[in-house]
């Protein structure tokens, strides 16, 4: 499975049967993935918050 991130970088991953671990980056303003957007047997698609988001969370609270 590759990864096409939109700032050029490419990450490693792996996916089981309870999580996702990246053994790089995700994108660079991403801290978490926070949604499975959808998941077939040929791919997958997350999304990710990014930092920015959590900032403005945490003000929220």
């Amino acid at each position: 499975m590759i990864y096409e991130p939109c700032d050029g970088n490419t990450t490693a991953f792996e996916i089981n049967e309870s999580s996702v671990l990246f053994f790089y980056q995700l994108e660079p303003d991403a801290d978490l993935i926070s949604e499975l957007k959808k998941i077939t047997e040929n791919e997958i698609e997350l999304e990710l918050r990014t930092v920015p988001q959590k900032r403005k969370l945490k003000k929220l609270n």
